[in-house]
């Protein structure tokens, strides 16, 4: 049996990944359900996939959908499980990034700031250059307010304090600021 399997997987058409053509046909499957909408029915694929074709070139592929088949229907803490299945299993992945922000956004939606945090930490220190992380770097670290937005009119310059000062010497000597005073 083993020599006929053997056979058989070796005359088997190859795509540009080197993976059989019935691995490919099966992820494709699976891809095309979740794109269609059927999450139930997609991550049921998926997982037979898994069952049937345990490791090959789309194993990563077919966990992270499983993972976001159970985001898309706001199952948060299952679709963490499922990211995490990945994490632990392709560590490699170029999928991990995303695996690593989803799991965040699914903390984030069950209000687990800490847990979700410290995702985006791992991501940006494992993954400092990827979007991801660029992502992940943004919410961190959000952009500080603007107080002072600048000139809202075409034309119009700022105006710095030393633009007054050499426009008014009469003003500078009259008026100090009132810390000056207090010391």
């Amino acid at each position: 049996k083993a020599d006929a399997l053997a056979k058989e997987t070796a005359s088997a058409e190859t795509t540009e990944k080197n993976v059989p053509a019935n691995i490919e046909s099966a992820y494709k499957k699976a891809r095309k359900v979740y794109e269609d909408g059927q999450f139930d029915e997609s991550r049921r694929t998926f997982q037979s996939f898994l069952r049937n074709y345990p490791e090959n070139n789309y194993s990563d592929n077919a966990r992270f959908w499983i993972g976001e088949t159970h985001y898309m229907q706001k199952n948060y803490r299952q679709a963490i499980l499922a990211y995490e299945d990945l994490l632990k299993k392709n560590p490699a992945s170029d999928k991990v990034p995303s695996a690593l922000l989803k799991q965040w956004m699914s903390f984030h939606a069950l209000n687990d700031k800490k847990a979700g945090d410290a995702l985006l930490e791992k991501l940006v220190g494992k993954f400092p250059k990827s979007e991801q992380a660029m992502s992940a770097m943004k919410i961190l670290k959000p952009p500080a307010p603007v107080t002072n937005p600048g000139p809202t009119s075409a034309g119009q310059q700022w105006e710095t304090p030393a633009d007054k000062r050499q426009t008014s010497n009469i003003e500078e000597k009259s008026v100090r600021p009132a810390f000056e005073y207090a010391f």
